[in-house]
């Protein structure tokens, strides 16, 4: 599966609650040799280091999912 693919297939959890989602995003990201990093807009604002099969999930204040990367 591509990365755009990856990205469409992970859309669903946009809005979602990150505790109601996160073994869902898990299950559809491990398989493919992803790991899952949460980041948030008051302590994990982001990634020190770029790591190629990391899949950054992004939350706003009150843990909704709101965008997904790379790296």
């Amino acid at each position: 599966m591509t990365k755009t693919a990856l990205l469409r297939e992970l859309e669903r959890f946009k809005g979602e609650q990150l505790i109601n989602a996160i073994d869902q995003i898990k299950s559809v990201a491990a398989p493919l040799g992803y790991s899952v990093n949460v980041t948030d807009p008051a302590f994990n604002t982001g990634s020190i280091d770029r790591e190629p099969k990391r899949l950054n999930v992004h939350t706003d204040a009150e843990s909704i999912v709101k965008s997904f990367s790379f790296g």
